[in-house]
């Protein structure tokens, strides 16, 4: 399945049809990287789209952020394995991400004066909670017993149906 390109911003559930290297630069040069790709594909309305998500390995220390002095190669490596490439991180089994199912955000960016739709992040989907026991031990497993079966009160400046109010009880929306 070959699609269009994905024309707005949001999160698509995609599935990873294929996964390659490519190189930038030579060894040696200071823009030298290699560039993981994931074409991810899905049907929308009944037509295929899909995009590409480019993940860059190269001695690039962040200098800001949550993330800061670490290398954006291991970060990426990371992303990579939360994906499902097998751990320790091995570039060699990039292809074990085909037929892997993932989320692509894609955002608008803006280069050169020109606006573009870019897939920013590939995140692994979430497990789906299937049974009520389960879910029960999870909130206890994060709060404690007393939150199974004890009603959950608005918070101020809500009122008990999700409306919020201003400071004199007047609903906002």
């Amino acid at each position: 399945m070959s699609g269009k390109a994905f024309t707005i911003p949001a999160t698509y559930h995609v599935t990873i049809s294929d996964a390659y290297w490519e190189q930038k630069g030579n060894q040696g040069d200071p823009k030298f990287a290699m560039i993981a790709n994931l074409i991810g594909q899905c049907m929308i309305d009944g037509e295929a789209y899909e995009g590409k998500h480019q993940l860059y390995f190269n001695s690039t220390i962040v200098s800001a952020g949550t993330n800061a002095g670490k290398r954006m190669s291991d970060l990426n490596a990371d992303a990579l394995c939360k994906l499902g490439m097998p751990r320790p991180f091995d570039p060699s089994q990039l292809e074990h991400l085909v037929g892997v199912e993932c989320d692509f955000c894609v955002q608008e960016e803006t280069y050169n004066n020109k606006k573009y739709l870019k897939v920013k992040y590939a995140n692994p989907l979430l497990n789906k909670v299937e049974s009520k026991d389960a879910v029960k031990a999870a909130f206890a497993g994060l709060f404690g017993p007393t939150v199974v079966g004890i009603p959950a009160q608005p918070l101020p400046g809500m009122t008990a149906d999700g409306m919020v109010t201003d400071e004199n009880g007047e609903k906002l929306f």
